[in-house]
């Protein structure tokens, strides 16, 4: 479940190669838009520099410990 959760939390990161940025290209206005989808091509870098330097984990790192949180209450019962 917790493998599950930090893939599909990492996959809707608003950077363009992955799904979270086709979804914030969808909703940025036109111009905007074509910026952030020019960076595609960047983006597998931008998502190694990303991981290097910490900052998935700085913002992803508390929303999953929360969820596991959840999930492991659940099954335990309480």
């Amino acid at each position: 479940i917790v493998i599950n959760l930090v893939l599909g939390l990492f996959n809707l990161l608003p950077v363009p190669p992955l799904d979270g940025g086709r979804i914030a290209v969808g909703f940025l206005p036109l111009s905007m838009a074509r910026q952030v989808a020019k960076l595609e091509r960047y983006g597998l870098l931008i998502v190694i520099g990303l991981l290097y330097f910490g900052v998935v984990d700085r913002y992803l790192g508390p929303v999953i410990r929360f969820v596991t949180k959840q999930i492991e209450q659940v099954l335990t019962g309480g």
